[in-house]
């Protein structure tokens, strides 16, 4: 019984953390599930968390910031101004000749994108987004979600989490159940 108990009461704990939905008033007291309650503080909580301990202006950046990037970046405009290049070009310009032109422009183009693209990158880190800016649009993205598909992703996240809350609840429950039944086999003796 001391299981049983023990477990019941941790999954209505973790049942109110979401329910009810809208407020019940019972007695004089106002009995709503903790989520629901508080959604618009957490959303905030979670938002300035995310941009201040995980995704700021310089550390999204930095992600950007990398030889992959910035390779593929060189790729992509070298491609580009060759492609542009043998566009402009007349036609009555040989194939040989336009394949030089376009190389030697590609050549100067690939010497120049990659220092650029690390200025520029470098540059945008110093400026770097407003601070803010990330958690708004954390915030902007939770808030459009509603009650059923917040915890559905707080169940997603935080599953495993809650099921050993509950069988805690019932371990520990067992466990006074049985000192409690232990106790009183002792005194009855």
């Amino acid at each position: 019984m001391g299981g049983f108990h023990g477990w019941l009461t941790n999954w209505l704990a973790v049942r109110l953390l979401f329910r009810p939905r809208r407020p019940w008033r019972v007695l004089g007291i106002t009995i709503q599930g903790v989520l629901p309650r508080r959604r618009e503080d957490l959303i905030r909580s979670i938002a300035a968390a995310v941009e201040r301990e995980f995704l700021s202006g310089p550390r999204l950046l930095d992600l950007v910031n990398t030889p992959a990037i910035v390779e593929r970046l060189e790729t992509a405009t070298v491609g580009h101004v060759r492609l542009r290049i043998g566009e402009l070009l007349p036609g009555f310009i040989p194939g040989a000749l336009r394949e030089r032109i376009m190389g030697a422009v590609a050549e100067a183009v690939a010497r120049e994108v990659v220092p650029w693209a690390e200025r520029v990158l470098h540059e945008a880190q110093g400026a770097a987004l407003p601070e803010g800016a990330i958690a708004a649009l954390v915030e902007e993205r939770l808030d459009a979600y509603d009650e059923d598909e917040l915890e559905a992703m707080i169940v997603r996240l935080a599953g495993r989490e809650l099921r050993f809350i509950e069988f805690f609840g019932l371990a520990m429950g067992l466990v006074i159940g049985l000192i409690q039944g232990l106790i009183v086999f002792v005194l009855e003796q």
